[in-house]
């Protein structure tokens, strides 16, 4: 959560924080629907599909739907090659802060992040058996590639991963540093009835490029930006405060190599068809809304809902037609709910009743709604120290 704090002239603070994301085997679509990554990325080998994994599947199709007037090759359907994701992303955060004036602070964040995913193919069966058995001796052809067709489709979809030169998918744990952020926290209004502060964050291009070759990559790091935060808090009754946050981030371009789709239906596009693309990934404009329970000395509770809206990639550089393929669902929308406690001594070192001044809280983020984002649980703790 951010709040309009800035640290005092001299005064200097380091932060530690630990995060935990928790639900991202879940993706809400782009109607709105939740439905699970294993859903999303199984593949359903169907006459569409099956020819990009087997060569003679195509003529297959088309002999099929020669045969009487059933279209027994549209209604091929060889089963289904399941893929179970599990991922899991947990972070450890040291921030530096330092007060240069008492309403000016400048810091710097450097995240270390771990990313695991647990990952499992299987295959269920299809109806080539009942097709087999309709057209049994009927068509010499049919019966030479029914013969010689591929009936271990997990292999198969293994050895066409190894072909197009995709990293095996398998489960993988890494760790690594994410993108560095400089901060710049500059108080505008400091009353009785309100205070407002401007928040700025500089993110560094500093975390691993996402591999193009790696079908699970995290392609949202090295990734330069700029988040601007207004924050304002104004005090309701006793006790409670408004807590009222607006921000964008200006997400800047940037170039890697990506894998361009022939088609809308080419699920995995080959080797031959990386690209070097300029990548204008869409800005993020969010709102925050909330109250503060300030619970005595020493406790504080929050609670706010925030609305989240990511515009959609502009991408340059792709062959003549094919860049929408990459375009087409990468806007969304979130809708957070967050809930933090917070156990501070500072107003207590302020009226001399504590002799260092310390904090720790804990916050639960939850994406409970959205578009084209995955639902997820967020659970961070801080502890922070003055000096």
């Amino acid at each position: 959560m951010e709040y309009v704090d800035t640290l005092p002239k001299g005064v200097r603070s380091i932060q530690l924080r630990y995060g935990d994301f928790q639900g991202l085997n879940g993706r809400f679509t782009e109607s709105g629907d939740l439905r699970s990554l294993d859903d999303l990325y199984s593949i359903e080998l169907n006459s569409a599909s099956l020819v990009q994994l087997e060569p003679e599947a195509r003529q297959l199709v088309n002999l099929l739907n020669q045969y009487g007037n059933y279209q027994l090759g549209n209604q091929l359907h060889l089963g289904r090659i399941n893929i179970s994701v599990n991922p899991e992303v947990t972070y450890a955060l040291p921030v530096y802060l330092h007060g240069i004036t008492d309403s000016w602070t400048i810091g710097v964040a450097i995240p270390i992040m771990e990313y695991q995913n647990q990952i499992a193919v299987s295959h269920t069966a299809g109806n080539l058996e009942q097709i087999r058995s309709q057209v049994s001796g009927s068509l010499a052809q049919v019966d030479a590639i029914l013969s010689r067709l591929n009936t271990d489709y997990k292999q198969a979809f293994f050895q066409t991963l190894a072909e197009k030169g995709y990293q095996p998918l398998s489960t993988k744990k890494d760790q690594f540093i994410g993108d560095v952020q400089l901060i710049s926290i500059h108080r505008l209004v400091q009353k009785p009835d309100q205070q407002q502060t401007l928040r700025f964050y500089l993110s560094l291009p500093t975390g691993p490029t996402p591999d193009p070759d790696d079908l699970t990559a995290i392609g949202s790091l090295h990734q330069p930006a700029l988040k601007t935060s207004w924050i304002t808090e104004k005090p309701l009754a006793k006790n409670l405060r408004f807590l009222g946050v607006a921000s964008y981030q200006l997400n800047f371009q940037r170039s890697r190599d990506r894998r361009v789709p022939m088609s809308a239906d080419d699920l995995l596009p080959d080797a031959s068809q990386k690209h070097n693309l300029s990548e204008d990934p869409g800005d993020i404009f969010a709102l925050t809304g909330g109250l503060i329970w300030d619970l005595g000395t020493y406790w504080s509770i929050t609670g706010a809902y925030q609305f989240e809206q990511k515009f959609e990639d502009q991408i340059s550089g792709a062959p003549s037609g094919r860049a929408q393929y990459l375009e087409s669902g990468s806007d969304r929308e979130a809708h957070l709910a967050r809930v933090e406690t917070t156990f501070s001594t500072a107003k207590a070192y302020r009226l001399g009743q504590s002799s260092v001044p310390w904090s720790i809280y804990y916050e639960w983020v939850s994406v409970f709604s959205g578009k084209n984002v995955e639902s997820s649980i967020l659970h961070e703790v801080g502890l922070s120290l003055y000096f």
